[in-house]
């Protein structure tokens, strides 16, 4: 018997199709959809999360006090917008803390494949990832053991909230929404200043620093946020 007729494939199969691929390397965006174990749980965390947003300000602060300037914690910005970042697991565990952590793990399995199909459609030895990943794909444990990864909740506020056209620093970011809002250029080369509102889909964003490690073969996606009446 052979070992390596049992061994495990060395990488996550494959996830997008060649035009797939095509799209989100030229444009830095792409819709997709998401697997059915990430969608429940994303429903799950959109509950506690307006839950959450609910409740008085001053419970918001101190359930998740801010840290690291904005990177860490409740947040508000008067008159525009709200949010929450965890880093790290909580303690004590709320449900929203733990809800957060397994979409955390979630999400991350599902860029990991991207991650992987976009390294094999560029011939990037996937062993290149490894130092950046360590600790990414779950939730640290701690403070102390925190990642540059991070998981954010928005609530935007009706009329008022917004961001201006920007890009993302990291490698992949996942954005979810429930409401208008959310958009990026165009992919038609003939539509390159329109904006498309992608809201009512999952999409993927690539960043700044994979299209630099990329040789800028990948590029950094544009996208905004637009004010809404919901």
């Amino acid at each position: 018997m052979n070992p390596e007729e049992f061994a495990p494939p060395p990488h996550p199969p494959p996830l997008l199709d060649d035009d797939q691929i095509y799209q989100l390397a030229q444009t830095g965006s792409l819709p997709l959809d998401i697997p059915a174990p990430l969608r429940a749980c994303t429903e799950d965390l959109f509950k506690l999360s307006s839950q959450f947003f609910s409740q008085p300000q001053s419970s918001k602060e101190t359930q998740y006090p801010s840290a690291k300037g904005t990177e860490l914690g409740y947040y508000h910005i008067p008159q525009e917008k709200e949010y929450l970042t965890f880093r790290h697991q909580t303690s004590p565990a709320t449900p929203l803390s733990l809800t957060a952590s397994k979409f955390w793990s979630l999400a991350s399995s599902l860029l990991h494949r991207i991650l992987c199909s976009l390294s094999l459609s560029l011939s990037i030895p996937l062993s290149a990832w490894t130092p950046l990943l360590n600790g990414c794909l779950s939730m640290s444990p701690s403070q102390q053991e925190t990642t540059p990864t991070l998981l954010r909740l928005f609530n935007y506020f009706p009329n008022r909230g917004a961001a201006e056209q920007h890009t993302d620093t990291g490698l992949l970011t996942l954005c979810i929404g429930t409401a208008p809002g959310l958009q990026v250029r165009s992919p038609s080369p003939s539509e390159a200043n329109c904006w498309l509102d992608v809201s009512t889909r999952p999409t993927v964003f690539i960043g700044k620093t994979l299209q630099w490690l990329s040789a800028g073969r990948l590029i950094a996606g544009p996208h905004r946020v637009v004010a809404n009446p919901d």
